[in-house]
């Protein structure tokens, strides 16, 4: 994926990243949690323990 495209993505709320805190200049990390959670409820899947 290029680089622009990530941001696109980033800026229309379709990839969650999680905040940098007091590293302003730190590398961006993708939230996979809220990914998966993102993708699963656009599905019909159900998650009973």
């Amino acid at each position: 994926m290029s680089k622009s495209t990530a941001n696109n993505l980033i800026s229309y709320g379709k990839l969650p990243i999680k905040p940098k805190g007091a590293q302003k200049k730190g590398l961006v990390e993708v939230n996979m949690a809220a990914l998966t959670v993102m993708a699963l409820s656009e599905c019909d899947v159900s998650l009973n323990a």
